[in-house]
Formats: structure tokens, C-alpha cells, sequence
């Protein structure tokens, strides 16, 4: 069983960025996330959390799509 994340975030005017993410995440162990910072670590976590509003893409597991 494995997660499948693809999220993709644009925000525009000062301070904007565009995140562009996808990762498989396995079903079992300990998954990290790690970057420097401003790399939108955070970002994708709220992705994950659904608290990203301007979130464009989809979580999967296994057939079932959550967002």
C-alpha cells in the first residue's frame, strides 16, 4: 500500500512561488521530509492536511482519490 501526492501550488504577487511536487510514499515505516529552508516543506505538508487553498492535484491511496 503506498500514498500517491501530486500538489501543485502557484501563488502570485510579493513573496510568491510555485511549488510542483509528487512522491509515493510507502504504506509502512517512517517517511521524512527535509530541505532547506523556503523549499515548501511546509506547504506540501498543508497540502497533505487539505489546508492549502490554492492546491491544484490529488492524494491517493491505493484507487481511492481523498483530494
Amino acid at each position: 500500500m503506498s500514498l500517491v501526492v501530486r500538489c501543485r501550488v502557484r501563488r502570485k504577487g510579493r513573496g510568491g512561488f510555485l511549488l510542483d511536487a509528487e512522491l509515493t510514499v510507502p504504506g509502512a515505516g517512517i517517511t521524512t521530509l527535509w530541505g532547506p529552508s523556503g523549499c515548501g516543506k511546509t506547504t506540501l505538508l498543508r497540502c497533505l492536511a487539505g489546508l492549502e487553498d490554492l492546491a491544484d492535484g490529488h492524494i491517493q491511496l491505493e484507487e481511492t482519490v481523498w483530494l
